[in-house]
C-alpha cells in the first residue's frame, strides 16, 4: 500500500523497469545536475503517495551503467529507496534516471528521461513514472558532500565490495550449475532411449496414417466434386435448371463409386438435396406465376387511376374555365352602370365558380396523394407513367389559371361593388335635392337649406351659419346652392351641427369642472385630517421605540418576572399603536374610494401621507420582533432561574433526607397532605421549607442554600404541572430521589459488609439504580457502600460505589434520556381504553412529538404495558416542559 508500480519484486540487474509509452526523441537540452556528491537530498513532491517515499537524504551506494547510484538512509515499509541510472540497452523508452526499491527492479516511483547528465538531474521528474512532471520535486547535493575525489573513492570501495560478493555468488552458482549438468546428462540419456523407441513407433504410425489419409483424400475429392456440382444445382434458376441438372447427373456417374466409405453418405445427401431442389423449383415457378399476376393487377390499377385522374383533370379545367369566364364578365360589366343587386349576383356567380374550381382541383390533388399504382420501375407501365406526367402538367396549368382568376376577381369585386353603391348614393342625393327644391329652379335657397337641415338632420340652422354656407357655396349673384354642390352643402350642414354640439359640450364641461373642484376641496380636508393622525401615530411609535430601546440591554439586569412585566407593558403600547396605524390605513383606503376623474389627482395628494404611513409598519414590525426576542430571552432566563431554584430545592430536600436518615418516599409522605397523600398544598410546601432549612446548609456543590418565600411560591407554581394548586407526589419524588448509573458490573448484596452479606444479583453495566441512603464505609473491605434499589426490577441491596484500586462502579446519572427515534407523548400510560382514545383524539389536533436527540427527564420509571408489550416511561421534555408517556423499548 502506498507504492506505485505494482509489478512485483524480482532480483537481478538485468530485469527491465516497467514499460512506458514510446516517446519521440527529445531535443537535447542542458540539464541541471547535483554534481559529484556523496550525499544528496530529495525534497518537494506533491504526490500524496510517492512524496513520503522519495523525500529524504541519500548516500552514494555504488554505480550502475557507469553512473552513480544512491540509497535513502531510511527504509519505507521495509523497502530500500534507490536512485539509479539505466542506459538504452532495453530501448530508448527505458533510458534515464529512476526511483525504485532496487536497481533494475520492476517497481518504480519516479522517472527522469534525460541521458546527458553524469549525475542525477535536479528537476524534471515525472511522478508517478508515467505521470506529469512534478515541478516541486528537487534533487540537491548536501552541503560539504560535493568532493569528486571523495565520491569516486566511495564508489570504488562500494564497487569492490560488490565485485567480491558477486565473485562468491558466481562461484557458488558454478558449483550448483555443475551438479545440475550431471543430473541433466543422466536424464538426457534416459530420454534419448525413450525417444528412439517412440520415434520408431511414430514412423510406423505415420506411414499407416499417410496411406489412410491418401485414400481418404481421394474419397473426399470425389465427394467434394459431387457436393460442388450439387451446390450449383441448389442455386439454379428456372432458366438454367435443366443444364445444371445434366451436369450433376454426369458428375454422380463419374465420381460416386470413387467416394468409398463416403458413398452412402453422399448418396443420402444427393437424395435429400434433390427433394429440396424440386421443392425450390416448384416454389420459384409459383412465385413467377404470382409475380405475373401482380404485374397484371398493377397495370389494371394504373390504367383505372389514369382514367379517373383524366376525368378529374378535365372537370377541374372546365371549372377553371367557367371561373375565368365569370371574372371576365364582371370586368366587362364594370364598364356599364350596374345596380348593387346586379353586381352582387355576378359576385355570387364568381364565388360559386371559385368554390367549384377549388373543389374540382382538390379532387385531383387527393387522387395524387392516394396514388400508389404508379410506384415502382416496371417497364410495362412506362406509357402510363408518361400519360400521368402529362396529366400533372395539365393540373399545374389548371391551377395557375384558377389562381390567376381568383386573384384578379378579389380586387374587381370590391371595385365594382363600390361603384354600384356610389351610384345609388348619388341617385339618393339627387332625389333629396329635388325634394327640397320647392320652386324647382335648380337652387337650394336659405329657407330650403334650413328645412333640409331640420327635417333630415334634426338640426335648426342659425342664420349666421346659413349666411356663411351661401357665401361659401353660392356663385356670384345666385340665391342658392346648385345641384352640383349638394354634397359640399351636406358637409357644411354637418360642420355647423358639430359646432353647435361643441358649444353645448363646453358648457356642460365647465359646470362639471366646477363640481370636481368642490369635490377636491372636500378631499383635501380629509387628507389633511389623515395626515394629522399619521403625525400622532409617528409620535406614538417614536415614544414606544424610546421606551423599548434597547430591550436586550435592559433585560440583562432584570429577573425573568421583571422582564415579563416590562414586556407586557411594551406589548400594550404596541397594540394601541398598531390599532391606530391600522385605522389610519382603513381611512386612507376610504378616502381613495372616489370617481376615476379625481383618482389620479387624489393619488398625488395622498402619496406623501401614504409614504409616511408605510414607514410606520416596518418600525412596528421591528419593535414586535425585538419584543419577541426579548420574550425568548426572558423564557431562557426563566428556565435557567427555575433550574437553579430546582437544584437548590433538591439539595435542601436531599440534605433533609441525609440528616433525618429518611427514604425518598418517606419524605414525600411527610410533604403530601392532599388526595390521600398523593399531592402537597402550597401551604404545606412553604411550611416544610421554612422549618426544614438549617442554618449553614450547603448544596452538593458547596454553595449555601437560601430560598425566600417568593422564590418558593414561584417554584411551587412551576412544579404544579397540572395547574391544580398542588404538586403531585410523582413530581416531588422525581426531584428528591437520586438516580445513579452502573458504569461497571457490580454485585448487589443484602448487607453493608461484603464479608458477611450474600449476593442478591449482579448489576449490569448501563443499569440505573436509586440511592436509598447516604454512602457508608465497609471497614473490613475499606470500601464506600451505598444502599440502592434497581429501577428495572425493584431489587434492593448494597453495592460498592468504587473499588479500593480506584475502579468506579456507580456515578450520578440515569435521570436524563436522549431520544434516538421520533415518538409521540401520550397523556395516559395505556395505549387502548377510553382514556387512551380521548388522549389520542386530543393528540390528533396538535400532537407533541419527541424529536431525535431531544433530552427528556424521567418522572415515572419505565414499565411494561401488558396489552402491547411496550416498555413505557413518563417523562418531561427539557426543551418546553411537555409531560407525558413515551415508548422507550418496542416489542419487536
Amino acid at each position: 500500500a502506498g507504492f506505485y508500480g505494482g509489478f512485483g519484486h524480482r532480483p537481478g540487474v538485468g530485469i527491465r523497469p516497467p514499460p512506458v509509452p514510446p516517446r519521440p526523441p527529445a531535443a537535447v537540452t542542458p540539464e541541471a545536475e547535483v554534481g559529484h556528491a556523496a550525499q544528496i537530498c530529495v525534497s518537494g513532491c506533491t504526490h500524496s503517495n510517492v512524496g513520503p517515499i522519495v523525500r529524504g537524504d541519500y548516500n552514494i551506494a555504488g554505480s550502475n551503467h557507469n553512473k552513480p547510484a544512491y540509497k535513502k538512509e531510511q527504509k519505507v515499509s521495509g523497502l530500500d529507496v534507490m536512485l539509479y541510472y539505466w542506459d538504452d540497452r532495453d530501448g530508448v523508452a527505458f533510458c534515464g534516471w529512476w526511483f525504485g526499491p532496487k536497481i533494475g527492479g520492476d517497481q518504480v516511483w519516479a522517472y527522469q528521461p534525460t541521458r546527458t547528465t553524469a549525475t542525477p538531474p535536479q528537476s524534471g521528474w515525472k511522478v508517478p513514472y508515467d505521470g506529469p512532471v512534478d515541478l516541486s520535486l528537487c534533487v540537491t547535493a548536501k552541503a560539504g558532500s560535493t568532493s569528486t575525489a571523495a565520491m569516486q573513492a566511495a564508489v570504488r570501495q562500494l564497487d569492490a565490495q560488490a565485485r567480491s560478493q558477486q565473485i562468491a555468488e558466481m562461484k557458488k552458482a558454478a558449483e550448483e550449475q555443475k551438479r545440475k549438468l550431471e543430473e541433466a546428462r543422466v536424464k538426457a540419456e534416459e530420454n534419448r532411449k525413450r525417444l528412439e523407441e517412440a520415434n520408431k513407433k511414430r514412423i510406423e504410425d505415420e506411414k499407416r496414417r499417410l496411406e489412410e489419409s491418401k485414400k481418404k483424400a481421394e474419397e473426399q475429392k470425389s465427394a467434394f466434386a459431387i457436393r460442388q456440382a450439387f451446390q450449383k444445382m441448389k442455386l439454379a434458376t428456372l432458366e438454367n435448371f435443366d443444364k445444371i441438372h445434366e451436369e450433376v447427373a454426369k458428375v454422380m456417374q463419374q465420381e460416386l463409386e470413387k467416394c468409398g466409405s463416403l458413398q452412402s453418405i453422399i448418396q443420402a445427401e444427393h437424395d435429400k438435396g434433390w427433394e429440396q431442389v424440386k421443392l425450390r423449383m416448384e416454389q420459384l415457378q409459383a412465385a413467377k406465376q404470382k409475380l405475373q399476376e401482380q404485374k397484371k393487377l398493377a397495370k389494371e390499377r394504373a390504367e383505372a387511376f389514369i382514367q379517373e385522374l383524366e376525368g378529374a383533370v378535365a372537370s377541374a379545367e372546365a371549372a377553371a374555365s367557367v371561373l375565368k369566364e365569370a371574372v371576365d364578365s364582371l370586368i366587362e360589366a364594370e364598364k356599364e352602370k350596374l345596380k348593387p343587386d346586379q353586381v352582387n349576383d355576378m359576385i355570387f356567380s364568381i364565388d360559386t365558380a371559385t368554390q367549384e374550381a377549388n373543389d374540382a382541383y382538390q379532387v385531383c390533388t387527393q387522387l395524387m396523394r392516394k396514388n400508389d399504382a404508379m410506384k415502382g420501375t416496371d417497364p410495362d407501365l412506362k406509357d402510363l407513367r408518361e400519360q400521368n406526367s402529362r396529366l400533372m402538367q395539365r393540373m399545374a396549368a389548371c391551377s395557375m389559371m384558377k389562381d390567376t382568376a381568383i386573384k384578379s376577381s378579389t380586387s374587381i369585386k370590391t371595385e365594382a361593388l363600390k361603384k354600384a353603391k356610389a351610384k345609388v348614393q348619388l341617385d339618393k342625393d339627387l332625389a333629396l335635392f329635388s325634394k327640397y327644391d320647392s320652386n324647382k329652379d335648380g337652387l337650394l335657397e336659405k329657407k330650403e337649406i334650413s328645412a333640409l337641415a331640420k327635417k333630415e338632420y334634426t338640426f335648426t340652422m342659425p342664420d349666421s351659419a346659413l349666411s356663411s354656407i351661401l357665401k361659401a357655396l353660392a356663385e356670384d349673384g345666385a340665391k342658392g346652392v346648385k345641384r352640383e354642390k349638394f354634397h359640399s352643402l351636406k358637409i357644411q350642414i354637418g360642420i355647423a351641427r358639430e359646432r353647435a354640439k361643441d358649444l353645448q359640450r363646453r358648457k356642460r364641461r365647465e359646470a362639471h369642472e366646477k363640481e370636481i373642484e368642490n369635490v377636491k376641496d372636500g378631499l383635501r380636508t380629509q387628507v389633511e385630517e389623515v395626515s394629522q393622525r399619521v403625525k400622532e401615530a409617528e409620535e406614538s411609535v417614536a415614544k414606544v421605540e424610546e421606551e423599548g430601546r434597547p430591550l436586550h440591554a435592559k433585560g440583562k439586569d432584570m429577573k425573568a418576572v421583571q422582564m415579563q412585566s416590562f414586556a407586557d407593558e411594551i406589548d400594550v403600547q404596541l397594540k394601541a399603536v398598531k390599532e391606530l396605524v391600522e385605522n389610519i390605513k382603513k381611512d386612507l383606503a376610504k378616502v381613495k374610494e372616489v370617481d376615476s376623474e379625481v383618482a389620479a389627482w387624489l393619488l398625488n395628494e395622498v402619496r406623501p401621507v401614504e409614504m409616511r404611513h408605510s414607514k410606520l409598519e416596518p418600525r412596528l414590525t421591528m419593535l414586535s420582533t425585538a419584543c419577541s426576542r426579548f420574550r425568548d430571552t426572558m423564557k431562557s432566563k426563566d428556565r435557567a432561574e427555575l433550574l437553579q431554584l430546582e437544584q437548590l430545592a433538591t439539595d435542601l430536600l436531599r440534605q433533609h433526607l441525609k440528616r433525618n436518615s429518611l427514604r425518598s418516599d418517606e419524605l414525600c409522605s411527610t410533604l403530601c397532605d392532599l388526595e390521600d397523600g398523593q399531592a402537597t398544598s402550597e401551604a404545606s410546601f412553604l411550611k416544610f421549607f421554612e422549618t426544614a432549612k438549617d442554618p449553614g446548609t450547603n448544596g452538593e456543590n458547596g454553595e449555601e442554600i437560601a430560598l425566600n418565600e417568593e422564590e418558593l411560591k414561584r417554584l411551587f407554581k412551576h412544579w404544579d404541572e397540572e395547574s391544580e394548586g398542588s404538586v403531585s407526589r410523582e413530581t416531588l419524588l422525581s426531584h428528591i430521589r437520586k438516580l445513579m448509573k452502573v458504569v461497571k458490573t457490580a454485585a448487589l448484596t443484602d448487607g453493608l459488609s461484603i464479608k458477611d452479606s450474600k449476593s442478591i444479583r449482579r448489576l449490569s453495566e448501563g443499569e440505573v439504580v436509586e440511592a436509598l441512603a447516604v454512602e457508608e464505609k465497609d471497614e473490613d473491605a475499606d470500601l464506600l457502600r451505598l444502599k440502592v434499589k434497581a429501577m428495572s426490577d425493584g431489587a434492593e441491596g448494597w453495592v460498592s460505589v468504587s473499588g479500593n484500586q480506584g475502579t468506579i462502579f456507580l456515578k450520578d446519572g440515569g435521570h436524563l434520556f436522549k431520544v434516538v427515534k421520533e415518538t409521540i407523548l401520550t397523556e395516559s400510560f395505556a395505549l387502548d381504553g377510553q382514556s387512551a382514545k380521548e388522549a389520542t383524539r386530543r393528540l390528533r389536533d396538535e400532537p407533541r412529538k419527541l424529536k431525535t436527540n431531544e433530552l427528556v427527564q424521567v418522572r415515572s420509571w419505565m414499565k411494561k404495558e401488558e396489552k402491547s408489550g411496550l416498555m413505557r416511561m413518563k417523562c418531561r421534555a427539557i426543551s418546553d416542559g411537555a409531560i407525558g408517556w413515551a415508548t422507550v423499548v418496542g416489542n419487536a
